[in-house]
């Protein structure tokens, strides 16, 4: 399986995260402790989990080493505050490929990279 890029493990990341907290194992100060990590950090970990479905799934399909650059989680943050729908639309102007992807017509991506727009 070729290497998955950072933005696939911080999702896997989340999950867990919010896995172990939903379990009442930890709280997210426990979490930031036992990482090695700030709260805020853990905090913005988590908050990847706001983002819509679509835009994860796209993610995960493209979010390999040999499909491209993918988006960074920086980039990626403001997304988490806009509603679904303003969600899927910035996506679509601003994650290369994603409106195909989102249309079933995915296929050869050249690359995955946020245009900042």
């Amino acid at each position: 399986m070729p290497h998955q890029h950072r933005i696939i493990e911080l999702l896997d990341q989340a999950e867990r995260f919010r896995s172990r907290i939903s379990a009442g194992d930890v709280n997210q100060a426990d979490l930031a402790r036992l990482h090695g990590i700030t709260r805020a950090r853990v905090t913005q970990i988590l908050n990847l989990l706001r983002l819509h479905p679509v835009i994860v799934n796209y993610l995960r399909a493209r979010g390999y080493i040999g499909y491209g650059r993918a988006p960074t989680e920086r980039l990626l943050r403001p997304l988490v505050a806009l509603s679904a729908e303003r969600q899927l639309r910035a996506a679509e102007e601003g994650l290369v490929g994603f409106r195909e992807y989102r249309e079933g017509g995915g296929g050869a991506f050249r690359a995955i990279a946020w245009s900042g727009g």
